[in-house]
């Protein structure tokens, strides 16, 4: 494993710009992914919210008599 190592360390050395463009690339991507990821889910949280209080959706009594 020390010279697999050592390889991609003198890799990552040679090619600076290429390995932080990667980088932040990855980065913006993983940040990019969260954010809709956390909009659909508050999205789907805003629409229960809003079901709910629009009524008692779950049971619902009408004209019911003894």
């Amino acid at each position: 494993m020390g010279v697999s190592w050592k390889l991609a360390i003198n890799y990552l050395k040679n090619n600076k710009k290429r390995s932080s463009i990667i980088g932040i690339c990855i980065f913006i991507t993983t940040v990019l992914i969260t954010t809709v990821l956390l909009l659909l889910n508050s999205y789907q949280e805003y629409r229960i919210a809003e079901e709910r209080n629009a009524g008692n959706w779950e049971v619902r009594f009408s004209k019911y008599y003894l």
